[in-house]
């Protein structure tokens, strides 16, 4: 997973998010240029592919607030707190193409 979707929006703009720009890599919002001052809701989306359909884990380590993790549309619940580590049971994933939202 290489590739990121970085999507913003401000308190007043939520759910509707816009500012969309690709990522090379995950970052703080908060370094990009022009964003050191936001303060707000931030959408980093992604897609994997999986030869093999297993149950996988996600660690996302460092999260400023609270994380919200989707994989193909399923949610996979909230972390307000560390450790920001989600289990994604094999169900929600498919041999290919999956999409990763938090």
């Amino acid at each position: 997973m290489t590739d990121w979707t970085l999507s913003l929006a401000t308190a007043k703009q939520y759910p509707n998010f816009s500012q969309e720009q690709k990522l090379d890599k995950l970052v703080n919002v908060n370094r990009l240029p022009g964003q050191r001052d936001f303060g707000g809701n931030m959408r980093y989306q992604t897609a994997f592919d999986l030869d093999e359909v297993q149950k996988l884990k996600l660690d996302l380590e460092q999260v400023g607030e609270v994380a919200q993790v989707k994989v193909n549309g399923h949610d996979l619940g909230q972390r307000i707190c560390a450790p920001y580590r989600f289990d994604i049971p094999a169900v929600d994933l498919k041999q290919g193409p999956n999409d990763l939202e938090e």
